[in-house]
């Protein structure tokens, strides 16, 4: 396996459509995403400067991705002001189901932490589910600290949202 970081605006939208509507388009999440919807989203993170980090397979398929930027570029920001001075916002984390509990997630986390801290950022912000069970364990393992609870939309679905921070 091997880690790619792309630029948003270089990023191949269409392979990273299809792994985003595959995992958070679960059972258990109940979004409503569709290609359309999906590109839209992944726009929207480009004009955040995000950057895509794909964790992809022998045969160049993507297995992970994680998004990142600057925390003051984001919608949660100017919703939820909190005062962090030179924070990344890590806001998506996600793993194809067939190769989840493996330990992707925890290692493309820590490789998107290591890149925001030569970045020169000093503080990373995730926000998840209440109900995401096994990003609240990354999260614990990384020593990242719970600063707000709050209920929110995303994909069409209504939920508690938790937003965690740690110090780089």
């Amino acid at each position: 396996m091997k880690t790619e970081i792309l630029h948003a605006s270089e990023s191949n939208l269409d392979a990273i459509a299809d792994l985003y509507c595959e995992c958070f388009n679960a059972p258990e999440k109940n979004e409503n995403w569709d290609r359309h919807s999906t590109i839209d989203f992944l726009n929207e993170r480009a004009e955040e400067q995000s950057y895509f980090m794909l964790t992809k397979g022998e045969q160049d398929n993507i297995l992970g991705l994680s998004i990142g930027c600057p925390f003051d570029n984001t919608i949660i920001a100017r919703e939820r002001p909190y005062p962090i001075q030179k924070g990344f916002y890590l806001s998506v984390l996600a793993i194809r189901n067939h190769y989840q509990g493996r330990g992707l997630g925890q290692t493309l986390m820590c490789q998107s932490i290591l890149r925001a801290r030569e970045k020169g950022f000093h503080h990373a912000v995730v926000r998840c589910r209440a109900s995401n069970k096994a990003m609240r364990h990354i999260l614990k393992k990384e020593k990242f600290s719970q600063i707000d609870e709050y209920e929110s939309a995303l994909g069409g679905v209504r939920c508690n949202r938790l937003v965690y921070l740690k110090d780089l």
